[in-house]
């Protein structure tokens, strides 16, 4: 709260009584029933406004009044208008002050000048910050006249600038093969495929960390893709998916979708809402999808139109390659039961060469034809 000053010409009437140059009137806002703090004056004019006084507003049948008891036995009387503010009755003697102590008046504060109003009065600077400004003296101004301890909470400050705890991390592997699968869908993607793909959804294996990528014309296809991975992999390992971890979305929540799951006693797994952080196997692994296919894009200078190829073929490599999960093996390892042969790989979008068989050449060709590989054909869904 802010005590005002208002200046009165000489020779004006306060309570009756003539003004002289060093009269004044002091302004202070109150709410009925408050009680707040008044200051009185130092003999030392640049110590302004340091003696803090109680203050309380009463609520009177015809105009409510304010006293104060300052450091003399008479009691100081304020009247209140409608806007709740109060003018002193009397008069006060300020001594001759420079323009710069008036200044200082005109902003001085009813509040203790401790840690907590040094932490508000520079737009909530940390405590920490406030603390070196004052013990190594990095500017000057700043005084503290309590010793209080700051309050812990502070509104303003977790308004403007709380954030959620970081979610902890977890090392539990699924102990078998299929025991949970992390899933997710990406897109759309602004361009579609020549196949008219604009979506991909992915399956991971806990325990292998064996991954499938399958495209998706439409998010309705979700349930599709799954059962079709689902297959494949009961087919490869004769067991059946455990759990199925996903983000909730629209894609994931029909009612066919959960009665397939709850017919073959598959659980289900969604995280909370806006909490991609429970699904971070899946949500990562998407990154790396969207942030390898630009780059397999970026060298090979082809279109957005060829992600689908680049994807199936990177989900063909990362299968193949170590991670920091199982640094000893490969999720290919893990799934199939023996090592991953690399020798076939080319680096993707580079030149092909294509033998033209005899009877297919024309006139004008010759026995080859330049091509750009785009990667490889797998039967299997996801391309894994």
């Amino acid at each position: 709260m802010l005590v005002k000053r208002e200046e009165l010409k000489p020779g004006s009437l306060v309570e009756g009584k003539p003004t002289t140059d060093e009269s004044s009137a002091i302004l202070l806002a109150l709410e009925p029933d408050q009680r707040t703090h008044i200051v009185g004056l130092e003999d030392d004019p640049v110590a302004i406004w340091r003696k803090l006084e109680m203050v309380h507003l009463k609520q009177g049948q015809d105009q409510p009044t304010a006293s104060i008891t300052p450091n003399f036995s008479s009691i100081q009387e304020f009247a209140v208008d409608s806007t709740h503010t109060a003018y002193l009755s009397g008069h006060v003697a300020i001594p001759s002050l420079t323009p710069v102590q008036l200044a200082h008046l005109s902003s001085a504060s009813t509040l203790p000048q401790d840690l907590s109003l040094w932490h508000r009065c520079p737009a909530h600077h940390h405590y920490q910050g406030v603390k070196t400004l004052i013990s190594k003296g990095l500017a000057t101004g700043i005084k503290l006249d309590s010793a209080a301890a700051p309050d812990l909470i502070c509104e303003p400050c977790l308004s403007g600038k709380m954030h959620a705890y970081p979610f902890p991390t977890t090392n539990t592997v699924t102990p078998r093969l299929l025991g949970l699968v992390h899933s997710d869908l990406h897109g759309p993607l602004r361009c579609q495929t020549h196949s008219g793909f604009r979506y991909w959804i992915t399956f991971i294996d806990d325990r292998s960390k064996f991954k499938a990528a399958i495209p998706l014309r439409a998010k309705s296809e979700a349930f599709l893709a799954f059962k079709r991975y689902r297959a494949y992999a009961m087919t490869k390992h004769n067991l059946e998916i455990g759990a199925l971890q996903d983000d909730k979305g629209d894609e994931y929540m029909s009612k066919e979708f959960d009665n397939f799951c709850a017919d073959h006693g598959i659980v289900r797994r969604h995280t909370v809402r806006n909490r991609p952080q429970q699904n971070d196997v899946a949500e990562r692994f998407n990154r790396l999808l969207n942030e390898s296919i630009t780059t397999m894009l970026a060298e090979s200078n082809l279109p957005m139109q060829f992600w689908g190829e680049a994807l199936a073929t990177f989900i063909h490599i990362h299968n193949r390659c170590s991670t920091s999960s199982l640094p000893n093996t490969t999720p290919f390892e893990m799934w199939e039961g023996s090592k991953p042969d690399l020798s076939h790989l080319r680096v993707w979008g580079c030149t092909a060469y294509v033998h033209v068989q005899k009877d297919k050449r024309s006139s004008s060709l010759g026995s080859h034809m330049e091509n750009v590989r785009l990667g490889l054909i797998s039967q299997s869904p996801g391309q894994c």
